[in-house]
């Protein structure tokens, strides 16, 4: 894993956010702090960056694709929605949202039944609730270490039924190190951690991790999943490779 670390998100400064803390990754009461500022300069889904809006609904129209014939599903992290207001607006029904963060939550949740919107640590806000189709998990990795990944995955696989399955996409994926696009990065990641130790350089939060391939599927096989497929989608306006990596209970 590598560490990630942001200034700015959404025009937000985060070192603006009361509970920032360069060297350890946000928590809930993080997240609350962010998206309060996050809805006082965004005040409809016509204020969102173009670029961030283009990825989010590049990864829902190939989401859209593994859904056929599903009857229940379940996005795990949704943040605030973008990809499941695609989903609903092209006409998916069965679709349950769940996210950590309620404040998150303004412009979605109208949009859901009440019984279909689930907010807090998984296993808490679930319950008994079980026997999805598919589970989706959309940029939620890269804020969990290696055995909170590893877990909220096996809390996964015991929300789908026995023929469910799960898929992960995320673009926070690193290449081989030796890649040469890789040895870039951690060239000037090294640079910036240098500065940032003389003081002359903000590194931002300490935001989560990128993962390689292996690591993925390290983590799916630990779950208990048996990996079925994974593959690249091709270029958004914001990143030029975003992964995915599907799995089943059998």
């Amino acid at each position: 894993m590598k560490p990630i670390y942001v200034k700015q998100w959404h025009g937000i400064t985060l070192s603006s956010i009361r509970r920032f803390n360069i060297n350890k990754i946000p928590e809930v009461g993080f997240y609350a702090d962010f998206y309060e500022k996050f809805f006082k300069i965004h005040h409809s889904w016509e204020d969102l960056e173009p670029d961030w809006v283009d990825h989010k609904i590049n990864s829902a129209k190939f989401i859209q694709t593994r859904l056929a014939g599903r009857k229940r599903s379940l996005s795990i992290g949704c943040g605030i929605g973008v990809i499941e207001k695609y989903l609903l607006e092209s006409g998916l029904r069965g679709l349950e949202i769940h996210e950590i963060s309620k404040e998150a939550l303004r412009w979605i949740r109208p949009l859901f039944e009440k019984e279909a919107v689930h907010f807090g640590r998984l296993q808490e806000s679930m319950g008994t609730s079980g026997e999805y189709d598919y589970i989706f998990l959309s940029v939620v990795d890269y804020c969990l270490d290696e055995q909170e990944w590893a877990g909220l995955l096996r809390e996964v696989r015991g929300l789908l039924s026995s023929t469910g399955r799960c898929l992960v996409i995320t673009p926070t994926l690193h290449l081989s190190q030796f890649e040469f696009s890789e040895m870039i990065l951690w060239i000037k990641f090294k640079i910036k951690i240098f500065l940032s130790g003389l003081g002359i350089y903000d590194l931002g939060q300490l935001v989560g991790y990128r993962r390689n391939k292996s690591e993925f599927r390290d983590a799916m096989i630990s779950a208990g999943f048996n990996i079925r497929e994974e593959g690249f989608l091709g270029r958004d306006a914001m990143f030029s490779k975003t992964y995915w990596i599907e799995g089943t209970l059998v």
